[in-house]
């Protein structure tokens, strides 16, 4: 009787053993991917890149100021462009150029009275010495020097992040979110303190009874010997 328990024993505790193991894997597989998903999104964002004023979906009228920094990681030059919202093939039209990095402050003035009313969009352009190019556009702003706009309701509207690599590397576009007035939506890649908590116990879990099944499988091997 106890020979065929040994066997049992034998037969499936190293099933028992791998299937703990491979448990183990997903759940750190589970723990490490919403890591990954946010360190991937920040690192595809350019740092010190970005606009003050105007914001997307703002109505300007007049000289705008256009405010906001650009990075001075190996900066060459910068330009302030825009182009027409509906247009499917965009013909960027210069405002500025910048020879000097600026931090928080102006970057143009744009004279709006010289264009028609519309729906417009902004573009950043920063070229480096590497030979790489970093590009920030605010969509949906709104020239009204003659026309009427209604107040946009509080929304989130996309500005989008694009990077032109220099040789050798590659980087995919992005597309950051900049909040108005209302909330942002919960964060899908973020982790809750339960969420945190019961990955914290089903590891504790898993891992002692990894240590348990594994203590008796070498107690039934060494006693089966003898």
């Amino acid at each position: 009787m106890i020979n065929i328990f040994l066997n049992l024993v034998c037969i499936f505790c190293p099933r028992v053993l791998n299937l703990t193991v491979a448990m183990i894997k997903i759940l750190l597989l589970k723990l490490m991917l919403p890591v990954l998903l946010i360190f991937q999104s920040v690192n595809q964002i350019t740092p010190g890149l970005y606009v003050l004023n105007p914001s997307a979906g703002q109505i300007v009228t007049g000289t705008v100021e256009i405010k906001g920094s650009v990075p001075d990681d190996n900066f060459e030059y910068a330009e302030i462009s825009y182009s027409f919202s509906d247009e499917t093939t965009s013909n960027w039209f210069l405002i500025e150029r910048l020879d000097q990095t600026v931090h928080d402050d102006t970057l143009a003035l744009w004279d709006t009275t010289t264009i028609t009313d519309g729906v417009f969009r902004l573009k950043i352009s920063v070229f480096r010495t590497n030979g790489s190019v970093s590009e920030l556009i605010i969509e949906d702003i709104r020239v009204a020097n003659y026309t009427h706009y209604d107040l946009p309701t509080a929304t989130i509207t996309p500005i989008i992040v694009l990077e032109t690599p220099s040789a050798g590397e590659t980087v995919e576009p992005t597309v950051s979110m900049k909040p108005l007035p209302t909330d942002l939506p919960k964060n899908p890649a973020a982790i809750s303190e339960d969420d945190f908590k019961l990955s914290m116990i089903s590891g504790v879990t898993l891992t002692v009874l990894v240590l348990l099944v594994l203590g008796i499988y070498i107690l039934f091997r060494r006693i089966a010997r003898k």
